[in-house]
């Protein structure tokens, strides 16, 4: 069975349990000195996973003694294998009631949801256990499943950007909520995987690199791989030094051979990993990287995380709820508005707003970065 259908089977049961005397306990109870065990849920994809360690650091710190559980979800898990501020990782398995399990192995005092597909989050939450169940309450399928707080209904989540407003319910367990930066780590060793991968595909000492993260979640937040190829022409048109590398999973691989295809002047400028790279190499790959041009996907936190510049693509999603908050000179954000109202989000298969986003912005947006002014022996003008 799915873990949603799961999720789904129980809810009644649940909320039949919280009605006869099963509610979460209110936050106004909790006594940080009795926390010994902390469950952190941020449970979807790579990027989110990652806009939720600032949240996640704020709990370490604030609570240094517990033992800090993560349920994250199993794709993501080889990324964060090296990530010392969780003491445990535990994978989102196919099987919900495998999941609820281990959760409830773990005897969690506290669950804090960052981020998570619902009904699935708040259920395993309180199959776990927990005492205190930590969420938003806005828009929430059933908000008498959390643990109530002071001020809960005044606020707004989707009001500001997600990573204040995680921020803000680690600060509800007296956490500090002033420090916004990304944590990813790079793994031992694999910086010379990624440079010897990257000689292996004929970069050489004196070239630049810049990826391209042509593909996304879902299709609606792609930019045409047409508009990437122009993009690419332009750019080794204008310099011999600069190679293109396309980042990307296996189900990408494809759209990445149809771009590397339509740049047939350079071919060996193009560099197509898509497929290719071990999740864990990454971080170290998109640091080799002068700079990153990326839909909004995974990728662009990764490169914000490890501290690479980025020129990204927004047109149905708003920047200003998960675009670059930190190192903000480091990156240049293009948008566009959304062209159909409402948005069918996923549910789209053309998605003409990304359309807008014309190839001489993103150029211009390239020109602008400083490591292209060839100001110094590590840059290289496009000009």
């Amino acid at each position: 069975m799915s873990s949603l259908f799961n999720a789904h089977v129980l809810l009644p049961l649940i909320k039949r349990a919280r009605r006869h005397g099963g509610r979460p306990f209110p936050l106004a109870q909790l006594v940080p000195a009795d926390i010994r065990r902390i469950l952190v849920i941020s449970s979807t994809a790579i990027g989110d996973t990652l806009l939720s360690t600032p949240a996640i650091h704020a709990l370490r710190r604030r609570f240094p003694q517990a033992q800090l559980m993560g349920l994250l979800h199993r794709r993501v898990v080889p990324l964060f294998r090296q990530y010392d501020e969780l003491n445990e990782i535990i994978p989102l398995r196919r099987s919900f009631l495998h999941t609820a399990w281990s959760l409830r192995r773990a005897r969690p005092d506290v669950a804090v949801i960052l981020h998570g597909n619902e009904p699935e989050a708040t259920m395993l939450a309180y199959l776990s256990g927990s005492r205190y169940i930590v969420k938003h309450p806005q828009r929430h399928f059933s908000p008498e499943l959390l643990s109530p707080f002071p001020g809960a209904e005044a606020y707004d989540p989707l009001t500001e950007h997600s990573i204040i407003a995680r921020l803000r319910l680690a600060g509800l367990l007296g956490a500090d909520t002033g420090e916004t930066t990304l944590r990813l780590p790079v793994p031992p060793g694999t910086e010379q995987r990624a440079a010897g991968l990257l000689r292996r595909h004929g970069v050489g000492a004196g070239d630049v690199c810049i990826g391209f993260q042509a593909g996304a979640a879902t299709r609606y937040k792609m930019w045409p791989a047409t508009s990437f190829m122009l993009l690419a022409h332009r750019l080794v048109r204008a310099n011999p030094h600069l190679k293109i590398v396309l980042l990307g999973s296996a189900r990408e691989a494809s759209l990445c051979a149809e771009i590397k295809s339509g740049v047939r002047d350079y071919p060996k400028a193009i560099i197509n990993l898509a497929g290719g790279i071990d999740l864990p190499v990454l971080p170290a790959l998109v640091k080799c990287l002068a700079l990153l041009v990326t839909n909004d996907t995974g990728t662009l936190h990764v490169a914000i995380a490890v501290k690479t510049p980025t020129v990204s693509l927004f047109a149905p999603t708003d920047p200003a709820g998960i675009g670059p908050i930190q190192d903000t000179e480091r990156h240049r954000v293009i948008k566009q508005p959304p062209t159909c109202t409402p948005c069918v989000t996923k549910r789209c298969r053309t998605p003409f707003c990304m359309d807008q986003i014309t190839v001489e912005e993103v150029w211009q947006a390239v020109l602008s970065h400083p490591v292209f002014r060839g100001t110094n022996g590590n840059t290289v003008s496009l000009s």
